[in-house]
């Protein structure tokens, strides 16, 4: 067994919180892991991508073109960036909130947000887009909008690790004070990804 998977986000979503989250979970199942990541100018808003790969044996952490089984889209806009990484055959669960690059905002581009959605759609087999910021918030803050897609991997990702395994490495990895806000996030992550299934 192997599975690949890229998170996809910008500085400050808790991208490589996430990654993370999803290491430790596939090394408690006793998989190897190879992992990387890319920040450009991560505390500041910039591009995060993380490249991990774990199973019986894994050699290189970077993930070919059209060979992720998963993309993991903190934010559309990166989504589109990284999506050629994943297989057509693969799941791609993406938030739909978009944080504008310096580009779009001083006028210099232009960023369809509905052609953008439709090109994730044709991409992959298997792909859910929903506002995971505004369930996080929901659930308490922002910034946990990590825990709303770990949760939304946890049911529809494809990966081996079991929903209890993920929530609670993560859970085991954030401040105490944070736990209920996340729990719910999680929770959120999962309600919104099973309602779409039906």
């Amino acid at each position: 067994m192997k599975f690949s998977l890229v998170l996809a986000g910008v500085g400050g979503q808790g991208t490589i919180l996430a990654s993370r989250v999803i290491s430790l979970a596939a090394m408690e199942k006793g998989y190897a892991i190879r992992s990387t990541e890319t920040l450009g100018m991560a505390q500041r808003g910039g591009s995060v991508i993380s490249h991990l790969r774990f199973g019986e044996q894994i050699f290189s952490p970077l993930i070919p073109a059209g060979r992720a089984d998963a993309l993991l889209g903190f934010e559309l806009i990166e989504a589109v960036r990284w999506v050629s990484l994943l297989k057509k055959s693969g799941v791609a669960l993406i938030n739909s909130a978009v944080i504008p690059p310096y580009e779009v905002l001083a006028g210099r581009s232009r960023f369809d947000e509905d052609a953008a959605k439709r090109f994730l759609e044709s991409t992959s087999a298997d792909t859910a887009i929903f506002d995971m910021t505004a369930l996080a918030v929901r659930a308490g803050s922002s910034r946990a909008t990590n825990a709303v897609l770990l949760g939304a991997f946890s049911v529809k990702g494809g990966s081996p690790l079991e929903p209890e395994l993920l929530e609670r490495v993560m859970l085991e990895l954030i401040p105490a004070k944070l736990a209920d806000i996340n729990r719910r996030a999680f929770e959120l992550g999962q309600e919104a990804c099973l309602r779409s299934e039906t």
